[in-house]
């Protein structure tokens, strides 16, 4: 000890100052490392949420202490990967998320849709719903809509 003490005083001020210095820039690199690495991957639990959707998700997430990331202004909630699969099974058994899009989803419904006339599919009008869903979220609230022209009966 005392020869690493006489080794240190042989350096003098600027030596010594320097290999502190990078000794203090190690430590914090393998500590940014080490905790980096420790922390579990995210992934997307469910996107495009609405406020009061998100709310309830996290707070269902928080009663299991499930870590959690909201991301996207709160639309967004991330959970760790390997988990990802059992919460989404979870969380739909008890109805969550409640808000958000209609698209293909529309085929889960029978009578989701009366047509008017033979010529518009259920796949047409969920293709349409999603681009209307895209449209308002890109433009804001919008109240304007999209239709797709019934291209098979134009044929």
């Amino acid at each position: 000890m005392n020869g690493l003490i006489e080794f240190v005083k042989t350096l003098g001020a600027a030596r010594g100052a320097a290999m502190g210095a990078a000794t203090a820039i190690l430590i914090g690199f393998f500590a940014f490392v080490i905790m980096h690495f420790s922390q579990p991957t995210m992934a997307p639990l469910f996107t495009e949420l609405t406020l009061d959707d998100s709310g309830r998700i996290v707070k269902e997430l928080e009663t299991q202490g499930i870590p959690y990331e909201l991301r996207g202004d709160g639309t967004t909630v991330f959970v760790p990967k390997t988990q990802v699969t059992k919460l989404r099974m979870r969380l739909t058994e008890t109805g969550l998320p409640r808000g958000g899009s209609v698209g293909y989803e529309i085929f889960d419904k029978s009578d989701a849709i009366e047509w008017a006339d033979g010529g518009v599919t259920r796949e047409h009008a969920a293709i349409e719903a999603r681009i209307n869903e895209a449209v308002a979220r890109y433009l804001g609230s919008s109240t304007k809509s999209l239709s797709l022209p019934d291209l098979e009966s134009e044929k």
